[in-house]
């Protein structure tokens, strides 16, 4: 447990996103864009917000057995009461991009190289980030 109940972090989350989906390339590529309203009610109030969230993806065929992933993610965050330590609402935008490379191996096994980088800008400094990830994983469905 935090040290400052205001802290508590443990929440029940509700949301509701609507979202479209098209797939091309005789279902082989796809679109999608979803947006996404979250309510965060936390323990501590210094976590309590409102979200706003909107996604894209793309799965594009190339040659061969390659195709090109991309996605995209901002989620705006409100927060509902002054902070207790920092005595400012908190806002914070999250930004999410990524590209990757997929190969299908064989059937049904695929081989993903992928990169995403993470921006988080805040009101309050101290919940200021950026984050980068490299990614090489082996999936194999059946």
């Amino acid at each position: 447990h935090p040290l400052d109940r205001n802290e508590e972090r443990d929440s029940n989350i509700f949301s509701f996103s609507p979202g479209y989906f098209r797939p091309f390339f005789d279902g082989r590529g796809m679109f999608n864009m979803k947006y996404e309203l979250s309510i965060d009610n936390t323990e501590g109030k210094n976590w309590e917000n409102t979200g706003n969230r909107l996604n894209l993806n793309l799965l594009v065929p190339l040659i061969y057995k390659f195709s090109l992933t991309m996605s995209g993610d901002i989620f705006w965050q409100k927060y509902r009461h002054t902070h207790t330590v920092y005595d400012v609402e908190r806002r914070d935008k999250t930004y999410f991009g990524s590209v990757g490379l997929l190969w299908e191996i064989l059937k049904g096994l695929n081989m993903n190289l992928q990169y995403s980088h993470w921006k988080a800008d805040s009101n309050i400094q101290v919940y200021d980030y950026k984050r980068n990830v490299y990614y090489v994983g082996l999936e194999y469905t059946f």
